[in-house]
């Protein structure tokens, strides 16, 4: 954008969807934010200079449902092995999954994919005992429920 700060020098406070976040870089025409926790909801995003200009976007942020693994099968295995990952929401917001990652290790393919079933084929070193999977930025993650 242009002017984000509204005259100001510095960002002093910004909103998702009425929940107060993090900046974590703010200059006159970029914005970096840390979203918090919230209820899935859609809202403005509000930016708050130093000045007290506000900059405003209506429903320009929706929290969404995160992610949550619910099954992987098998537990155990060794490269090759097919694994299925069950959940929901598992794309995170995104239209797919970019990587898939077993034990700190991505995974060598993707079979298959929908929002709440994924297959992959494990690489070397990947037992399948914790997974995590990430939209194309790798940003958006779900993991095992503790």
């Amino acid at each position: 954008g242009t002017n984000i700060l509204g005259y100001g020098n510095s960002l002093a406070f910004a909103y998702l969807a009425g929940v107060q976040v993090v900046v974590l870089y703010a200059n006159n025409s970029y914005v970096e934010l840390l979203a918090r926790s919230s209820a899935p909801q859609t809202g403005d995003v509000m930016l708050v200079s130093d000045s007290g200009a506000i900059v405003n976007q209506v429903d320009g942020w929706t929290y969404i449902t995160p992610g949550a693994i619910t099954n992987v099968t098998p537990s155990e295995g060794h490269e090759d092995t097919i694994i299925t990952i069950r959940g929901s929401n598992l794309f995170g917001g995104a239209s797919s999954a970019s990587e898939v990652i077993i034990a700190g290790t991505t995974a060598k393919s993707i079979v298959s994919q929908t929002n709440s079933m994924i297959v992959v084929v494990a690489s070397d070193g990947s037992p399948a005992m914790t997974c995590k999977i990430c939209d194309s930025s790798c940003e958006t993650c779900s993991s095992p429920e503790a």
